[in-house]
């Protein structure tokens, strides 16, 4: 490792609590994200399910200062597959603007294939593409060059805009899920939400871009950042359907112990992670029907989305 990179350490600053919020659990109707120069947009929409669980976005619009160009990308269009797959936190452009990076869903003899592609929107072809059964969580390119940063469940990869494998770093079964990831500002770290192997604790970790090299790792707790009387739900069952989240959807206990959410913004280097938190006292539950879970006298609460603040710097 270099003396520069010792001198530039990747930390968390200025943690800020934001406060309760109405986000619902589920997916917006629509996603844009627009290039940083405003002049191009993706445009995400109509939410489709394959089956349980698999969730698809069934439109993708390409936008040009006003203008719907998607019809100009039919190699785009046939390599997303179904849909592109929503992602919590992607950064689906380059800093120019001329290279999209988008999630996609396929099927072949194999089944169905998640997985992301980079392409040229000059040159109308894609440029890299991964596909398997990984579970993407994240994507995001470089502020600094043409990589992308992908995390999924079972492992962290960057990824250069040639397709050249730059390094991958495998997960271990049982963690918890990434949730946000990114780049910090120079390009020259990237990090995503992980576990101490050591202790369990919540932490965003800070990897080098160029090798996935370890330089920084910060705890995020969330029973510090967002503390709750943890004594008082103790007992209400952490694999059962009892967290009460509003128009008729409930969640399973365990979301009271783990981050929820995630976003990052990278003009702004703030980072936000979201976490449930009760609203009510326990309180018996009405059974759901035939589902797991559903017997008498079951006790729940109600909860809401909190979220924690914090900014990325070095």
């Amino acid at each position: 490792m270099s003396p520069y990179y010792h001198a530039r350490v990747p930390r968390l600053t200025n943690f800020l609590e934001v406060g309760p919020t109405d986000e619902p659990p589920w997916l917006p109707d629509e996603q844009v994200f627009p290039t940083r120069d405003g002049a191009r947009e993706l445009r995400l929409a109509k939410a489709g399910e394959l089956r349980m669980g698999l969730t698809y976005w069934s439109e993708m619009r390409l936008v040009e200062h006003g203008r719907d160009i998607t019809d100009r990308h039919p190699v785009l269009l046939s390599a997303v597959g179904h849909g592109p797959v929503p992602l919590g936190c992607l950064e689906p452009w380059s800093t120019s603007g001329e290279n999209l990076a988008v999630t996609s869903l396929r099927s072949d003899v194999s089944g169905l294939q998640e997985g992301f592609l980079l392409y040229d929107l000059t040159l109308k072809h894609v440029m890299a593409a991964r596909q398997g059964r990984w579970g993407l969580r994240t994507c995001a390119w470089s502020p600094t060059e043409l990589l992308v940063l992908a995390v999924s469940n079972d492992g962290a990869e960057v990824v250069g805009a040639e397709g050249k494998h730059g390094w991958r770093i495998g997960f271990a079964a049982g963690l918890p899920t990434v949730e946000v990831a990114g780049w910090t500002e120079s390009g020259r770290f990237c990090f995503w939400n992980a576990a101490r192997l050591e202790t369990g604790t919540s932490s965003i970790r800070f990897v080098e871009h160029m090798d996935g090299g370890l330089v920084a790792e910060e705890d995020v707790d969330p029973m510090l950042l967002l503390p709750y009387d943890a004594a008082k739900y103790a007992s209400l069952s952490r694999d059962e359907w009892v967290l009460v989240m509003g128009r008729g959807t409930r969640g399973i206990g365990r979301l009271l112990d783990g981050w929820s959410l995630g976003r990052f913004d990278p003009t702004s280097q703030r980072l936000e992670l979201g976490i449930y938190r009760p609203t009510s006292d326990p309180y018996p539950l009405p059974p759901l029907g035939a589902e797991p879970g559903g017997r008498i006298g079951q006790m729940g609460c109600s909860v809401g989305l909190r979220w924690v603040s914090m900014e990325v710097g070095e």
